[in-house]
């Protein structure tokens, strides 16, 4: 420790008046001082917000994204968010002449509008369901699906392929067949003896134009059963057995060993197209809500107010929250990082935000019912009080005594003060280790004002310095007081 030193040889008192007190200050996430991309710890759904401000990139606040997460075991996943066109799982390349445009998408604000004469074209680059000599596990393949007019026709999805070994050409599509969905899988499902069957399922309800649907087929090789479903409900069921039923043992799903073609989407269909997902494993009817609800979160990284007992008075969201949309938030605290995890979560906002601490901790989440409108989180602003250390003695003097020293110091006038230690040693500035055989540094002289060290070397200098702490667990300490030589008595 390496402090400012002044050398005094004769008893006495050195300092200058010392006042403190305890005002309030704010933090301010997402601030320039702290900005967002520094602060968001685990996060779903939600992306940064920037502006170029004098000239410069900076981030502004942080909103929901719009673009779907795709699932982690996604063997395809098109999103078009952004008017991007990829495959975010990296499994396909995509081709396209088509355009991704803003629109009401059921996935976002992007959806791919398909013409008449044009397609999606996807090429594989990794293993997935598709790829040749594949048998199928579990598997589910999904889309969105609007129609600009009443149509009769149209192919959505179409994977074609050869059983090289009967020279059987095989093929997986969906099609608009007289405004019903109509999937069929021909050659692909193989019996014990090698024969080859095919199965085709068309929906009940008729598809209106100008309204999206979400399409699903889904097949489970345990049972061998396909099921058709829009907007989450069963619009066809069949099984991939002798009898049609679960009577008999299942057929194999089974891809030929030559499938050179892309899947081509969006052949002689015009309307739009959004969150094509390819999926290993089945799905089941489910709750479907037609409105579009986004949702997501993301908790802070623990900040912190710098010194223990801190006291946190009031929090205030700075956010833009339009119709439709809202922002919640909760908080945590604790007096270490590890503790936050043991913490509660307390909702804002809180009719009792007042409480000591060091670290807190928040989680927000943001709701949209219309992806047109998001709302958006500026700043959270933390008004606390610092419980900083006290400061030191404002004067400090001492005096040989018979083998030691002396030393008297003014007393910090401080509710919370709980003692006074005393750090010295043989060099200005310099107070480590063990000085002698009766006292290690520093001194715990409690809550005095003067105190005699004894057992030191007579004649020989010592520096002193003295610091304050508090009351406060872990106590906070005060800086170093000025330091002053004192040579001890008894020579």
């Amino acid at each position: 420790m390496r402090i400012r030193s002044v050398l005094f040889l004769s008893v006495g008192l050195l300092g200058a008046a010392a006042e403190t007190w305890s005002m309030e200050e704010i933090l301010r996430l997402g601030s320039e001082a702290m900005p967002w991309n520094t602060l968001l710890g685990e996060a779903h759904r939600v992306e940064l917000t920037t502006a170029e401000i004098q000239g410069q990139l900076r981030v502004t606040g942080v909103t929901l994204s719009t673009c779907e997460a795709p699932p982690e075991d996604a063997h395809l996943f098109l999103s078009f968010e952004n008017g991007v066109v990829e495959d975010i799982t990296g499994h396909f390349e995509v081709r396209t002449d088509l355009t991704p445009r803003e629109v009401f998408a059921p996935e976002g604000t992007y959806a791919l509008a398909v013409e008449q004469g044009k397609s999606l074209r996807l090429f594989t680059r990794k293993e997935t369901i598709f790829s040749p000599g594949k048998e199928w596990g579990p598997s589910t393949i999904q889309f969105w699906v609007k129609t600009a007019f009443f149509q009769d026709q149209g192919v959505l999805f179409n994977w074609t392929g050869l059983d090289a070994s009967r020279g059987v050409p095989q093929q997986i599509v969906c099609r608009m067949e007289e405004r019903h969905i109509g999937w069929s899988f021909i050659n692909v499902f193989k019996d014990p003896d090698g024969s080859l069957h095919s199965l085709s399922l068309t929906s009940r309800s008729i598809l209106l134009p100008d309204r999206w649907y979400f399409v699903q087929i889904t097949y489970d090789p345990a049972t061998g059963i396909l099921i058709l479903l829009i907007d989450g409900k069963i619009e066809a069921v069949t099984h991939a057995t002798p009898s049609r039923d679960e009577e008999t043992p299942p057929f194999q799903l089974s891809l030929g060993e030559i499938s050179q073609e892309p899947i081509r989407m969006g052949e002689g269909f015009t309307g739009f197209l959004d969150a094509v997902a390819v999926l290993p494993r089945a799905v089941g009817p489910s709750p479907f809500f037609p409105t579009r609800h986004l949702e997501g979160s993301f908790t802070t990284v623990p900040v912190d107010l710098g010194f223990h007992g801190s006291l946190v008075t009031r929090i205030e969201v700075e956010a833009d929250t339009p119709e439709g949309t809202a922002v919640g938030l909760r908080y945590r605290t604790a007096q270490a990082p590890h503790e936050l995890q043991d913490s509660p979560w307390r909702p804002l906002p809180s009719r009792d935000v007042k409480t000591e601490t060091r670290f807190i901790q928040f989680s927000v989440t943001l709701f949209s019912d219309d992806p047109i409108r998001l709302p958006h989180l500026r700043a959270i602003h933390i008004h606390y009080e610092p419980d900083t250390p006290p400061p030191p003695p404002a004067k400090l003097g001492g005096e040989p005594v018979e083998g030691g020293v002396r030393l008297f110091w003014s007393p910090v006038r401080e509710e919370d003060v709980a003692g006074y230690r005393i750090y010295y040693g043989t060099r200005p500035g310099f107070y480590f280790g063990r000085e002698d055989e009766s006292h290690e540094v520093p001194i715990d002289a409690g809550n005095v004002t003067e105190y005699t060290i004894t057992g030191l070397r007579p004649g020989r200098m010592y520096y002193f310095s003295i610091t304050t702490y508090d009351r406060s667990v872990p106590p906070h300490e005060s800086e170093f007081s000025y330091e002053i030589g004192v040579r001890a008595g008894g020579f």
